[in-house]
């Protein structure tokens, strides 16, 4: 979790393919719903296998990481 939550404080965020060999990719699946709600929501947005937080997504990072602690 503390991966996702800071990467996506990068100005890069993360790239799942990358947490998928650091992590097992189950581990880095159970993260898909709450990535495909944020995208919904304009908060982030995917190219590829990278998701960002959109400006909107950054001014609510920190609601964003209770919302993965939970």
């Amino acid at each position: 979790t503390d991966a996702i939550i800071f990467g996506l404080r990068m100005n890069r965020g993360i790239h799942l393919s990358e947490l998928e060999n650091r992590f097992h990719p189950v581990t880095t699946r159970r993260w898909a719903p709450l990535f495909d709600q944020l995208i919904a929501e304009k908060l982030a947005e995917k190219t590829n296998s990278q998701i960002s937080l959109t400006l909107k997504g950054r001014l609510l990072a920190d609601a964003i990481a209770v919302e993965i602690m939970e």
